[in-house]
């Protein structure tokens, strides 16, 4: 499956998702999510053919593994291989064995890293989800991209691709095809220190999310060095995307006194726009009472319903907002509007002021 062009692979990620979220929150159970999923696909007209298409085959992927991750539907039996499944179109044993019937296909020329990666495929072996050895010879336009505080990342094409997709009639994988991909390595990382990726792969592996960034694979170049195989979806690092889309968070050049203020009681001042309720959620964020804040649970819960509130617009709505801005090609505003909330300053917080606006 060709890979789209990464701007335009970006621009149908957001149409996918923001008709993943409407239908998601505006449904009850799956089946209804599913369902009006598709339904909002067909009445967005300007949409090509094969945009819809793309949208369509993404959104059974992810729900198909969703419903096998979370086994959140009815059991099936497999006719191939007899084993439980979730999903008519994929059945992770089946994926397994073939994976194993693979074992003697590959090495990389190293038995402990070799056993690490086929235990991860016995631990995963859902398509996106599956980690490989890949042969460095599959990969081009390698260039080098920046330097984080503990790797290197270089930026490449990946010839085959990652899996994408698991023909079952076939019994044989679907691969991206010329995917742009990261590869990512550590400073100072020998063969002895392969412990650090391991550490990384299989944290990939257990977790099995589609909000994580892809983990394909473990490549190593013509030096010997290795290389993590990480899905990439910018163009730049996350350092130069805020540093070009945000105001720098630089409250004070003195970091010790900086700590003492915070000690005491400062915080960063709170932009006016800000809807009370979210104002009330932060002050109990930033209080010094740790018993006060809220816990990841509470945080979740208040989102989730945020959410809810914001996509209760009624279909023809949404779906008029969404084919305007497929149609002007803008961003999804305002679900994706940016709000200027700090104004430039000489970087210093003023105490009196912040601590003024905290008491009242």
């Amino acid at each position: 499956m060709e890979q789209k062009q990464t701007s335009e692979f970006n621009f149908m990620n957001k149409v996918h998702y923001e008709l993943k979220r409407y239908s998601e929150f505006n449904t009850s159970n799956r089946e209804a999510y599913q369902n009006m999923y598709f339904l909002l696909l067909s009445k967005i007209d300007i949409l090509k053919k094969n945009d819809k298409q793309f949208c369509k085959n993404r959104f059974i992927r992810e729900f198909d593994r969703y419903n096998i991750i979370s086994k959140c539907v009815e059991p099936m039996k497999c006719n191939k291989c007899g084993s439980e499944r979730y999903s008519k179109k994929l059945c992770s044993n089946c994926i397994l064995q073939y994976l194993r019937s693979l074992f003697d296909s590959w090495t990389s020329e190293d038995d402990e890293l070799d056993k690490f990666i086929q235990e991860c495929q016995t631990i995963s072996s859902l398509p996106r989800f599956i980690l490989e050895w890949v042969s460095y010879e599959q990969f081009k336009e390698i260039e080098y991209f920046a330097e984080g505080g503990f790797s290197y990342i270089y930026t490449a094409i990946w010839t085959r691709g990652s899996i994408d997709d698991w023909d079952e009639e076939k019994e044989k994988f679907i691969y991206m095809e010329n995917q742009p991909v990261v590869l990512k390595t550590l400073k100072g990382l020998n063969g002895k220190e392969l412990q650090k990726i391991y550490n990384e792969a299989m944290n990939h592996c257990i977790i099995q999310s589609d909000f994580l960034v892809g983990c394909y694979g473990i490549t190593k170049d013509f030096q010997g060095n290795y290389f993590m195989v990480l899905g990439r979806y910018s163009e730049e690092s996350l350092r130069k995307h805020l540093e070009r889309n945000h105001l720098n968070f630089d409250y004070g050049h003195d970091d010790a006194n900086l700590v003492v203020n915070i000690l005491n009681g400062v915080r960063p001042p709170i932009f006016p726009e800000m809807p009370p309720d979210f104002r009330k959620l932060l002050d109990r964020c930033w209080n010094r009472d740790p018993s006060i804040r809220p816990n990841i649970k509470e945080l979740f819960s208040f989102s989730i319903k945020k959410l809810k509130d914001y996509y209760k617009d009624d279909m023809e709505s949404f779906i008029q907002s969404l084919s305007s801005q497929c149609a002007t090609g803008e961003e999804f505003s305002p679900h994706l509007r940016q709000v200027p909330y700090l104004q430039q300053t000489n970087s210093y917080v003023h105490t009196s002021k912040v601590i003024s606006a905290i008491n009242n």
